[in-house]
């Protein structure tokens, strides 16, 4: 170990601690020489980078479930990030490795900002993303199978995580049994109906205005409603979040969801 005063390609001199052989050494150097930046100069040329790249929010599916046994993403921001900070920071994401996986092989793994949640929340994290500036991230053909393809191996490792679940159920007393009644009656009176005015529409799940004056945005696009759709509107919303919140106490409790649910 050694270290050697380099000037990189961008003029500036600096220096470096280098391992190995001489040769491999003196390798290192040229390379210095002729592609390395400076810090600063690299720092420089990393935000240029991101503004052009832009503010962008992707995901992936996560190699693991959660406690609950839920299917997860990993979602994560890049690009021109360092504008956004303060408010990326509000929305729970932490500066981490975005491959936790890296954390067992590499000095320096790839870092960004990192948010871990269930599959089902996806669309309502992508909004919070899309309301402070950001843009979805593209991603190529390959991954997108890839990505296809770990969510039907998480899909199998659910499967297997309710089977065991449900070798845990409570007995069939006639305590459980009505409590099981129970929740499947509070399942169907909640079961969530899209409202015909956003079915099968893309919606940020916002109402806008005030009585008289109501209006949603169905695919982008400005639309003005009655009072009575956008109560309906707001029922569907909270009939849905309370769907979903009696399904996790269930599989919690170790219940079984009826196969319709």
């Amino acid at each position: 170990m050694a270290k050697y005063n380099v000037t990189y390609s961008c003029g500036h001199e600096g220096t470096v601690q280098l391992f190995g052989k001489a040769d491999a050494r003196d390798r290192k150097i040229k390379y210095y020489e002729e592609y390395g930046l400076c810090q600063e100069c690299y720092k420089k040329q990393k935000q240029e980078e991101n503004a052009k790249l832009g503010f962008l929010i992707g995901g992936s599916v996560a190699d693991t479930l959660s406690e609950k046994g839920e299917i997860q993403i990993c979602l994560s921001f890049a690009g021109d990030t360092l504008p956004h900070k303060e408010e990326i920071k509000a929305l729970g994401y932490r500066w981490t490795a975005v491959d936790a996986s890296q954390m067992a092989y590499m000095h320096k793994p790839d870092m960004g900002w990192v948010k871990v949640v269930p599959y089902e929340h996806l669309e309502e994290e992508k909004e919070k993303a899309f309301a402070i500036g950001a843009k979805e991230a593209e991603i190529s053909d390959r991954e997108l199978a890839n990505q296809k393809e770990r969510y039907q191996e998480m899909l199998s490792e659910q499967r297997i995580y309710k089977r065991n679940l449900r070798k845990k159920a409570p007995r069939d007393t006639s305590e459980n049994l009505e409590k099981q009644q129970m929740y499947e009656e509070k399942l169907r009176s909640l079961c969530p109906v899209e409202p015909d005015v956003i079915r099968g529409k893309y919606w940020n799940e916002k109402v806008y205005g005030k009585a008289g004056r109501y209006s949603i945005y169905p695919d982008s696009k400005r639309f003005e409603i009655s009072d009575e759709e956008a109560t309906a509107l707001k029922k569907y919303l909270s009939d849905r979040a309370e769907y979903r919140k009696t399904k996790k106490k269930m599989e919690e409790e170790g219940f079984v969801l009826p196969a319709w649910a």
